[in-house]
């Protein structure tokens, strides 16, 4: 009866990590199949988010395409540091993950 409740609980423990890492196994194998674009953009919101359950902060910021649609991509620090509302440039891209912007510089 011990061992069953050991195997019970071992279970218990090992299978919420287990459907997370398959979870981000599907999602890293969905954005890897996602074609990489670039994209003229312009700036147009920044936004941090503190999320209370862990101490990193979350940064996001809004490009908006010529045609005007939008997308919001997580950023780290220092690459949101860099960017500043109303720059226009290239976005290069693949799904929710930001590979780079090069800034357009106005003369």
């Amino acid at each position: 009866m011990f061992w069953v409740a050991v195997v019970v609980v071992a279970v218990g423990l090992a299978l919420p990590l287990i459907l997370r890492v398959i979870l981000a196994l599907r999602r890293a194998s969905r954005i890897a199949k996602s074609p990489r674009l670039t994209s003229e953009v312009t700036v147009v919101n920044k936004r941090t988010e503190l999320p209370t359950a862990k101490a990193n902060q979350e940064h996001y910021v809004t490009f908006q395409f010529p045609d005007g649609q939008r997308v919001e991509l997580n950023l780290l620090g220092s690459q949101s540091g860099m960017l500043s509302v109303g720059d226009q440039g290239t976005l290069d891209w693949q799904g929710p993950r930001f590979h780079g912007f090069t800034r357009m510089i106005l003369r």
